[in-house]
């Protein structure tokens, strides 16, 4: 996520493939990330980069879990937060970064999903309906783009589970129950269509709130690293990093030797170039 934020920096909002592949290629040489947290797509892709293959190319794919895999979703936040309050220009950003690992119709509308919800997420006048139509919106837009330019995949539409993971998590008063539900009916796996709609129903179901969103996406289980930060990420963008607990800030600074403050001020001056 971090690579694909300084990717987006370093061409000033006009992200390439090959700039996402050059990053890509980057945060592989940690071999302790690489080998804890690439996914199946990412792995695949990132082997076929290191070949010399083209980032245009690498990223269809070539067994049934490259066709379903969630990488695109979780990484690409930071495309939304570089874009506030325009998700097209998110959308648009979101597909680049799917070319060289995820070049799925499905992929492009988990990521441009993730992507257009943290950009309207981010402003000040940012409602729950407003986040939530604006992943509706990247779903629709992210098939429409992929029906031209990816691989079409059979599939069930992120579209009509994100509005079934919307309709859990506005019925339910508690939110320990909605997470049950919302992880009983649309899953918390690897899959796409169970990882971004979830992840946009805790962000619901939690009313906004990062760390019941992070806390309840944890502890469903299943690939709950990536929609712990699926869900973080939107709730983050809406609530601020003052609703956060400033202790476990501090420990995920520490853990991963990095600087967030920093991190942010570099997003801004990139926000405000845009402007």
């Amino acid at each position: 996520m971090l690579e694909m934020l300084q990717a987006e920096i370093e061409t000033r909002g006009q992200l390439t493939p090959q700039a996402v592949a050059d990053h890509l290629l980057k945060w592989a040489q940690n071999e302790v990330l690489f080998g804890r947290f690439a996914g199946p797509s990412t792995r695949k892709a990132l082997k076929l980069l290191m070949e010399g293959k083209s980032p245009t190319e690498t990223g269809f794919p070539t067994t049934p879990l490259d066709m379903i895999s969630n990488g695109a979703a979780m990484k690409v936040s930071p495309i939304g937060l570089a874009h506030p309050g325009n998700p097209d220009a998110a959308i648009r950003d979101a597909i680049t970064m799917c070319i060289p690992t995820h070049n799925t119709d499905v992929a492009y509308a988990g990521a441009a999903a993730v992507a257009a919800a943290v950009s309207i997420a981010v402003t000040p006048q940012a409602t729950f309906l407003a986040v939530v139509d604006a992943a509706l919106y990247g779903a629709k837009e992210g098939y429409r783009i992929g029906k031209a330019q990816a691989q079409i995949i059979p599939s069930p539409s992120v579209v009509e589970r994100i509005r079934l993971a919307i309709e859990i998590a506005s019925a339910e008063s508690e939110f320990d129950v909605a997470c049950l539900r919302l992880g009983n009916v649309i899953g918390c796996g690897l899959p796409i269509i169970e990882a971004v709609p979830v992840a946009i129903g805790l962000f619901l179901a939690s009313r906004g709130d990062p760390n019941s969103a992070i806390f309840g996406a944890v502890n469903l289980g299943g690939d709950a690293d990536t929609v712990a930060t699926i869900t973080g990420a939107i709730a983050g963008a809406y609530a601020g990093i003052d609703r956060f607990q400033p202790d476990l800030v501090g420990q995920i600074e520490a853990v991963n030797h990095i600087q967030l403050a920093g991190i942010a001020r570099q997003l801004m001056d990139l926000v405000s170039a845009q402007d």
